[in-house]
């Protein structure tokens, strides 16, 4: 359970494919993450839309890794002040002076031709330890040879990708050695696909019929095991990856994925699957749902 982050994205009323992944009981649900061995949140200020239950992460200690907003709208001579107030929103809602890792919520910003600016500060923040990590979240894998690019001669501490049973974009010509050989660690998101991979093919908006023959395999599949413990195993047992995110809404969620991961049973998984490709499945950006 201490490879597992705790996600927050889902405290976000605008995001899933349901709209509808509030989170209940936040406050049990953090005490029982910290006696499982769950010490870091992923997060941003942008989820909270007005909550005010953040602060009680800093209670917990937990160690936070948050987003900066896009940077593409901003002109040079406000990057300084835009990282300030950034890390300051940080501050007052998640009650901390500390923030363990500040990532690039959108990896496009390193094709801006402000983005070195950008990194020079965070990097001098890193110096003067403000913040002990900086990284990238991403969604494409060509996104990662510009990242590396604009970084070098230095690399990013964490890249946050998304990866699970269908979508194997980054494990494909050895993205993800190419990262652990550069030492960077490598944070999973993503596992259940927003949530469509556990919830019943004829429940989903009518969108995703059109590739109903992978989700009947997947419905058979998903018979022979807990379909979160099958989602997360395929994903643990990826020798690259370092931790893995995963969004519990409520108690009852992260107790039940708890006993559950116990029994060890080993699913194999169809090619069929594993080898799956269409980006308008597997990037929830493309999803046209009304």
């Amino acid at each position: 359970m201490n490879k597992i982050i705790l996600g927050t994205a889902a405290l976000n009323s605008n995001y899933g494919w349901n709209k509808s992944n509030n989170f209940n009981d936040f406050k049990s649900l953090l005490v029982f993450s910290r006696f499982l061995g769950i010490d870091t949140i992923d997060t941003a200020p942008s989820y909270f839309c007005g909550l005010k239950n953040a602060n009680i992460f800093h209670n917990f200690k937990f160690k936070i890794i948050s987003k900066i907003p896009t940077i593409r709208n901003l002109s040079k001579d406000v990057i300084k002040l835009f990282l300030n107030k950034q890390l300051l929103i940080n501050y007052n809602l998640f009650k901390t002076k500390k923030i363990y890792c500040l990532l690039f919520h959108d990896a496009d910003d390193f094709y801006s031709n402000k983005i070195k600016l950008v990194l020079n500060e965070l990097i001098l923040l890193k110096k003067n330890g403000i913040i002990k990590k900086i990284g990238v979240s991403v969604y494409h894998p060509h996104q990662i040879f510009q990242i590396l690019n604009v970084f070098h001669p230095l690399v990013p501490d964490i890249v946050q990708l998304p990866i699970n049973i269908l979508d194997n974009r980054f494990k494909k010509n050895d993205m993800l050695k190419l990262l652990k050989d550069k030492k960077i660690e490598i944070h999973a998101r993503s596992i259940f696909l927003q949530g469509i991979l556990l919830n019943n093919f004829y429940k989903l908006p009518a969108y995703f019929f059109k590739w109903k023959e992978i989700f009947l395999l997947w419905e058979k599949i998903k018979l022979k095991a807990y379909p979160e413990i099958i989602c997360f195993n395929y994903v643990y047992n990826i020798p690259e990856i370092d931790k893995i995110i995963i969004g519990f809404r409520n108690l009852n969620e992260i107790n039940s994925f708890y006993v559950h991961s116990r029994l060890k049973k080993h699913v194999q998984i169809p090619k069929k699957l594993t080898s799956f490709s269409d980006i308008n499945l597997l990037n929830p950006q493309n999803w046209l749902i009304k």
